[in-house]
C-alpha cells in the first residue's frame, strides 16, 4: 500500500501510539447445545452466548466473521490511535 493511500482521510487518522494491539476472535457452535462468540485484547475476554436456534441460522465461518465485528465493536474506543491487527479462528471468515 502506498504511503500516500496509507495515511489518507479515507483509512482513518494515522496510529499515534507505537504500540501495536491485537484484537483476538472465535466462534463455537454446537447444534445440540448452542455456542458464543468470543475476544481477547489486553486482559480482558468478552463473550456473548448463542442459544440453539441462532446457531443453526449461519455456517461456523460465518460466526467466526461475526466474532470479529463484535470484537472490533467492543474493542473499538479502547484501541483509538494504536496500530490494530485483527485475528479469528477461521481463515474464511476473513
Amino acid at each position: 500500500m502506498s504511503a500516500a493511500l496509507k495515511y489518507s482521510g479515507n483509512l482513518g487518522a494515522r496510529p499515534i501510539y507505537d504500540l501495536p494491539v491485537s484484537l483476538y476472535s472465535g466462534a463455537f457452535a454446537i447444534s445440540m447445545s448452542g455456542g458464543g462468540l468470543g475476544g481477547y485484547a489486553r486482559g480482558h475476554f468478552p463473550r456473548l452466548p448463542l442459544s440453539r436456534g441462532k446457531v443453526q441460522l449461519m455456517h461456523i465461518t460465518d460466526w467466526e466473521f461475526v466474532a470479529l465485528a463484535f470484537n472490533s465493536i467492543i474493542f473499538g474506543p479502547r484501541v483509538v490511535s494504536h496500530a490494530v491487527s485483527l485475528f479469528a479462528d477461521a481463515l474464511s471468515a476473513i
